[in-house]
């Protein structure tokens, strides 16, 4: 993965966010920022330089995801400060109840206002970082909360460095309201295409997306499928298993609030196919270092990573990104899914569908590429390139 950038290579308003939270250590910080601006890179870096300059001190990085604890773990940052800093989800901080010298907490828009008030009084320094154009769970806490709850030093970013400027307008196009507008995209990937293929059927579908995600797959630049259930994710990798030859894999069980992969990995391991389920713990990012590799997500546990190809299927008109009655309750949820979705990407964009029509969130975004599976069943858009499976 691609994910960790050396502090020499950080830009100007990088590097000021950085050096204004290092030297003043009042209490609370709040490190703001639109997808792509590097919120958590920061973090990470903040978290080396405060470990340096205080060898006594402890320090805990706090996640949302285990898939994103496990990443920052692996940081060259992390690797080097040994048992200085302990890097866990927002779960297990608040159950370990211990204090730390130094907090730093990521994806804050999607903590709870209780758990908030219980990482706030285990923390001698709390840095948090968060942006809630990308608030997708159910947690009760607003901005203005936070605000009351920490009175924080703000530190904004609005330098977007993972996106494309036709990512950036395509992610607007789903969620117009974002602060994203207000962001500078960097990506000098400027003139790459966001593609839209329409199939005849699931089977079609699932085909081209199975064949592209493996095509483009490369070691240290895994393919990532995403999907805005488990329930999605695991017909597609029925699919994806009989088109290898294998017998489909076992639906994962359930394990306290979670699902349970082992068996689901292990499936695909056995049969030799570059596949993996990533998330709630199981599957590794570190897989794909050294060969290509095809992750499953789910939208939600996709969060704080990016990927070079992101496909994104299943994209049919009466498509259900979220429950009827999440809607009701919150109506703008299923826009910012997909906006954490396409956002995941930081070059290659890849949406399908099957049927007559896209979904309406997918149907007239801008600069897309439209494709028409049925007439180019073997479409690929760059067909030179070497076929690994």
């Amino acid at each position: 993965m691609r994910w960790f950038v050396n502090e020499n290579l950080l830009s100007l308003r990088q590097r000021l966010a950085l050096d204004a939270m290092r030297n003043q250590l009042q209490r609370y910080h709040w490190l703001q920022g639109f997808a792509g601006t590097g919120k958590s890179l920061i973090l990470v870096h903040l978290m080396k330089q405060l470990a340096s300059l205080y060898p006594a001190a402890k320090l805990s990085f706090i996640t949302f995801t285990n898939t994103l604890a496990n990443l920052v773990a692996t940081t060259p940052a992390a690797a080097e400060l040994n048992n200085q800093v302990v890097v866990q989800t927002h779960t297990a901080f608040v159950k370990e109840r211990k204090k730390y010298d130094f907090v730093f907490l990521d994806e804050v828009q999607d903590i709870r206002q209780s758990h908030l008030a219980i990482i706030r009084g285990l923390s001698g320094v709390l840095f948090v970082a968060g942006d809630f154009d990308q608030k997708i769970y159910d947690a009760d806490i607003s901005a203005e909360q936070i605000l009351s709850l920490l009175n924080p030093e703000v530190h904004a970013l609005k330098e977007v460095f993972r996106l494309t400027r036709r990512l950036c307008e395509a992610a607007l196009a789903i969620l117009p309201e974002s602060g994203l507008v207000e962001g500078s995209p960097t990506n000098t990937n400027a003139d790459v295409t966001i593609n839209l293929a329409q199939a005849r059927s699931l089977d079609e579908e699932c085909a081209w997306v199975w064949r592209e995600a493996a095509r483009r797959a490369r070691p240290a630049d895994p393919s990532v499928v995403l999907f805005p259930n488990h329930e999605m994710l695991h017909d597609f990798a029925c699919f994806a298993a009989r088109s290898s030859g294998m017998f489909s894999p076992p639906k994962p069980r359930r394990l306290g609030g979670r699902r349970d992969y082992t068996d689901f990995n292990l499936h695909f391991a056995r049969g030799r196919a570059p596949l993996t389920f990533l998330g709630n713990g199981f599957g590794s990012l570190t897989d794909s270092d050294n060969a290509p590799l095809v992750y499953l997500m789910t939208m939600h546990s996709a969060k704080g990573l990016d990927f070079k190809n992101v496909f994104i299927p299943f994209l049919a008109e009466d498509a259900k990104l979220v429950g009827a009655k999440v809607l009701a309750q919150d109506p703008a949820r299923d826009r910012r899914l997909l906006f954490v979705a396409v956002t995941r990407s930081r070059e290659n964009l890849f949406l399908s569908y099957s049927g007559e029509r896209p979904h309406p969130l997918v149907a007239n975004l801008p600069g897309v590429v439209k494709i028409k599976l049925a007439d180019n069943p073997s479409t690929t858009v760059d067909a030179d390139e070497e076929d690994y499976f």
